[in-house]
């Protein structure tokens, strides 16, 4: 997701779950969990390079672009 880190995937996933969401809610515990849910389910992402203003998004004939 974006920019960050698995383990801060993983900390945000613990606090939705503990502040937020109702007592027993169905919620991963971990950014790998969540990953493993949705190859399960047959869903899948494209991976995008942007640049560092994000004005641009490196796919298919610019995917070898530099800058």
């Amino acid at each position: 997701m974006g920019c960050w880190s698995n383990e801060s995937f993983s900390m945000l996933l613990k606090m939705l779950k503990e502040e937020l969401l109702p007592n027993g809610a169905d919620l991963p515990n971990s950014y790998y969990e969540t990953k493993k849910i949705i190859r399960d389910l047959g869903l899948s992402y494209n991976k995008f390079d942007a640049c560092t203003n994000d004005c641009m998004l490196y796919c298919k004939e610019d995917s070898l672009l530099d800058s």
